[in-house]
């Protein structure tokens, strides 16, 4: 399968049917929404949460379909890791047969959130 990454109008987006769009915000920051397509059966609605500090922000949310995870100018390695971190706990919770929960994503965010 050929995935192919473009840019349009300050948004980068995987061309395929699901996949992951990073969009450059104008407040600064960055906002990247990524399909959980295959994780549905372990995902909870999580509201949006935000943790900011000074100039310095995140903010998460997630359903059952996708995740956003957004921050400031400063925070792109930030909200990759996290997306990455993200992953290998769904990938973790499948193979024990458990649901990704608020506490999860507490827990990532307050972990990867410089104070």
């Amino acid at each position: 399968m050929v995935r192919v990454l473009v840019r349009i109008s300050n948004r980068w987006r995987l061309e395929h049917e699901h996949g992951i769009t990073i969009q450059l915000l104008d407040n600064p920051g960055w906002d990247i929404t990524i399909d959980l397509v295959n994780y549905e059966s372990l995902l909870e609605d999580i509201p949006y949460i935000l943790l900011e500090k000074d100039a310095e922000w995140l903010g998460c949310k997630l359903n059952s379909s996708y995740l956003n995870i957004a921050g400031d100018i400063r925070k792109l390695s930030v909200i990759l890791k996290m997306f990455k971190e993200i992953i290998e706990t769904l990938d973790t919770l499948k193979e024990q047969n458990k649901s990704f929960t608020s506490n999860h994503l507490n827990d990532l965010m307050n972990s990867n959130f410089v104070r």
